[in-house]
């Protein structure tokens, strides 16, 4: 597991839609995690502290995976 530490600024993006909110941080995770195999989940810090939820409903509290769903295969 690791932890990534976002700036306060990734928590106003520019779209207040919970679907641009979920590929932003989706994508983040993804790439992270799909690409090194020995990671086991993403735990969320905001400017240094944990934080247990994210945009009032994206649940923090626990280690996050990948969001294989947002995952389009071309071909």
């Amino acid at each position: 597991m690791i932890w990534l530490d976002l700036s306060s600024d990734f928590l106003e993006p520019e779209s207040n839609s919970p679907h641009q909110q979920r590929l932003a941080l989706s994508g983040l995770i993804n790439s992270l995690l799909l690409n090194d195999t020995t990671l086991q989940g993403i735990r969320l810090l905001v400017e240094g502290k944990p934080v247990e939820s994210i945009w009032g409903w994206l649940d923090a509290s626990k280690p996050l995976g990948p969001d294989l769903s947002l995952i389009h295969e071309s071909g």
